[in-house]
């Protein structure tokens, strides 16, 4: 048997606010992500949690999302998978 060694890979993990996360971003959700149908009812929900989360009156866990950027200015990003 051969035995092999991997090198640990590091990959810079941070957690941001979600006004961090939008100020001066922009994300793309690629074609090859599966769509997803959103009912009222989910669309509310969103935009409830959106304005509870400006007005700080609300703390709000979104999950873990993975970005990819489109460009070197770590301003455009693909969105490769997110919290469903």
């Amino acid at each position: 048997m051969i035995e092999k060694k991997m090198d640990s890979i590091k990959q810079p993990t941070n957690l941001f606010t979600l006004t961090e996360i939008f100020e001066n971003r922009f994300f793309v959700i690629p074609d090859y992500q599966r769509g997803y149908s959103w009912e009222d009812l989910q669309v509310n929900d969103l935009i409830k949690d959106i304005e509870n989360l400006i007005s700080k009156n609300y703390v709000h866990f979104t999950g873990t999302i993975v970005a990819s950027p489109l460009k070197d200015d770590n301003i455009h990003f693909d969105i490769v998978d997110g919290q469903q």
